[in-house]
């Protein structure tokens, strides 16, 4: 049994969607996590479809969360 190794990076992305640097960004190895702020988010479909996008590109990337003031509106 192989023992896979996960990047210790934790990275943030710019807007809503992925853009071409941030997908170059989440396949680099050294990336083990992505952290979504609040100028990420705009509903919860686009919550939800921008997460997807993330787990198609690295399944096993961590997604975190940090929020304030939007788990109030969402």
């Amino acid at each position: 049994m192989s023992v896979q190794e996960y990047g210790r990076l934790m990275v943030d992305i710019e807007g809503i969607s992925l853009s071409n640097d941030d997908i170059a960004l989440i396949k680099n190895p050294h990336v083990g996590g992505l952290i979504l702020f609040e100028r990420n988010f705009q509903s919860r479909q686009q919550l939800h479809s921008l997460c997807a996008d993330i787990k198609n590109i690295k399944d096993e990337i961590l997604i975190a969360f940090l929020i304030n003031s939007l788990s109030r509106s969402l």
